[in-house]
């Protein structure tokens, strides 16, 4: 038999939100849902300099894209008591300046969710001096190492 679905009964009140970026595959839920399932892939390639051979790079090329998504098994049994004295929940204002790619802003209750998401960033340089004018340590580290 499936795993029943209890929601809780609460209402939820927000008189104002502002919300500055929503990002790829970000969910903004306002409401109860059962279930989210979110994910984004992306591939990142930076380069001293535009080149595009046409056959670009794939995310099959990467073990990244390719492995599935681990998730631990949870034995605990999570027992607990709730009361609540008020019908709603009362939120004057919400400012949010980012919701990242793969992630969940949401208002009103929520029973499984589920976000992957996955970043191959590759650093393709051609010569050691243009390192030296590179203002990035980060990319000189990679590169060195």
């Amino acid at each position: 038999m499936p795993d029943e679905v209890i929601m809780f009964k609460r209402t939820s009140r927000i008189d104002q939100m502002n919300i500055n970026i929503l990002g790829n595959s970000s969910v903004l839920q306002i409401g109860d849902t059962v279930e989210i399932d979110a994910s984004t892939y992306t591939l990142a390639i930076k380069r001293d300099r535009e080149f595009f051979s046409g056959g670009e790079e794939s995310f099959g090329d990467y073990a990244i894209f390719t492995l599935p998504l681990l998730l631990q098994p949870v034995y605990e049994q999570i027992y607990y008591k709730k009361q609540n004295k008020q019908p709603e929940i009362h939120v004057p204002r919400i400012n949010i300046t980012a919701v990242s790619n793969a992630s969940v802003a949401q208002i009103g209750s929520n029973k499984k969710i589920k976000l992957d998401s996955r970043i191959k960033n590759i650093r393709q340089i051609l010569d050691k001096e243009n390192i030296d004018r590179n203002d990035n340590k980060q990319d000189e580290e990679q590169f060195l190492s």
